[in-house]
């Protein structure tokens, strides 16, 4: 009884000293939108984390709705919204250190449409789709697997035909 009793005592007391610990930081990782223009040149990158959460924020907003297919004729992007993203820092890695970016999504807006286009991992389902091509038929089904249209409301897809309203 005593033994156990001792135990607690222990126990109890490693708990205490746990409880008054610094809470340690969450991790927060980069990440910013690249904007490039119909001829895939860069024109502005949103690095600002206010300007990259409204943009999260606006890109939510709609892709909360159904998604629509995309047809036969593809979407010719005005602007096109790459989201990069840091990758995670691993175990016994320096947190402060800088790591790679890597592409998480795609949005495209079209000139006089309020259709967006949203592909997650565009340069991923690539690789999956090349690695396929061995053992599918219809490889290429697999690169448009994540992608979306969306009909954005005409006030959201006003905005992204503005890329300068973010940076």
């Amino acid at each position: 009884m005593k033994k156990s009793a001792i135990l607690c005592t222990l126990l109890f007391s490693l708990l205490l000293t746990a409880c008054g610990a610094p809470a340690e930081e969450e991790a927060v990782k980069e990440t910013s939108y690249q904007v490039l223009d119909a001829d895939k040149a860069e024109v502005c990158v949103i690095s600002d984390q206010a300007a990259v959460e409204e943009m999260n924020e606006l890109i939510n907003s709609f892709t909360s709705g159904e998604a629509t297919p995309q047809g036969e004729e593809p979407i010719k992007p005005l602007y096109t919204y790459i989201l990069w993203q840091e990758t995670t820092a691993l175990a016994g890695e320096d947190p402060a250190a800088e790591r790679e970016l890597l592409e998480v999504m795609r949005v495209s807006v079209q000139k006089d449409s309020d259709r967006v286009l949203l592909e997650i991992l565009p340069d991923s389902m690539e690789a999956v789709a090349d690695l396929a091509a061995e053992w599918v038929e219809d490889a290429d089904a697999i690169r448009g697997f994540l992608s979306f249209c969306y009909d954005a409301p005409p006030e959201t897809a006003a905005a992204l035909r503005n890329p300068g309203g973010f940076s």
